[in-house]
């Protein structure tokens, strides 16, 4: 007979890093471990690429309470997982959604280099994004094992 067993209603416990104290839903989570900050991702950017990050930012602050979490590279939206990350170049960011469906896959690129581009579409995306990191991180991933 096949037993089934859960994992505990809640998420587990985030994992934080001893070095960095950067948090993570799971233990030992590779990472670029090191104290960034945005100020230092948006230095020397012209003033139109840092209006569009903050623009991005205030979308993605409106979808609810965020984590926002600098790395080496990015900067990282997380419920307690990342639903979105945008990289800053020099004349653009590059936006990554995560939903929880398919349109042309989970994860989706985009590529901002106008304000106009951050539309109520973009709203819409950013706020599934949230939504469905948020109910997959309440719920803890529960998956049933078989023995």
């Amino acid at each position: 007979m096949r037993q089934q067993r859960l994992k505990s209603s809640g998420p587990k416990p985030l994992w934080t890093c001893p070095h960095c104290s950067r948090q993570f839903a799971n233990r030992n989570q590779a990472h670029s471990c090191g104290k960034f900050t945005v100020e230092h991702l948006l230095d020397s950017k012209p003033p139109e690429v840092v209006e569009l990050y903050d623009r991005i930012s205030d979308l993605v602050q409106r979808c609810g309470n965020v984590v926002i979490a600098p790395t080496k590279t990015r900067i990282l939206f997380k419920v307690r997982t990342v639903f979105a990350t945008v990289a800053i170049a020099k004349n653009w960011l590059d936006l990554v959604i995560v939903l929880g469906r398919r349109l042309n896959g989970i994860v989706h690129f985009l590529r901002i280099e106008k304000p106009k581009e951050l539309d109520d579409d973009l709203a819409g995306w950013l706020q599934e994004a949230y939504d469905h990191s948020k109910r997959k991180d309440q719920t803890g991933n529960k998956k049933k094992s078989r023995h």
